[in-house]
């Protein structure tokens, strides 16, 4: 339960700084309320790679903010296609 505590407090701090004192506690409430709901619901112990995995618009988003930075200091980015090898 340690590394929780930690990812938690780290989150509280993003959050604070981004949103405000009291958004940032809402928020993270509202994270430990998700993480505990999903708990419950599903049956299964916290897994900390799956409370704190990005959703796909997350990345989305983080993807084209990265582009329109790129593109402010003059680069331009290609996407590369993963390809899995057996």
């Amino acid at each position: 339960m340690g590394i929780l505590w930690e990812v938690l407090w780290e989150f509280l701090w993003r959050m604070k700084g981004r949103l405000g004192k009291a958004s940032g506690l809402t928020a993270t409430a509202h994270k430990i309320a998700s993480i505990m709901y999903s708990m419950i619901a599903s049956g299964q112990p916290y897994q900390e790679e799956i409370a704190f995995k990005p959703n796909l618009a997350t990345e989305k988003k983080q993807q084209k903010q990265l582009i329109k930075l790129a593109q402010k200091f003059g680069y331009q980015l290609t996407p590369t296609l993963d390809v899995a090898t057996s």
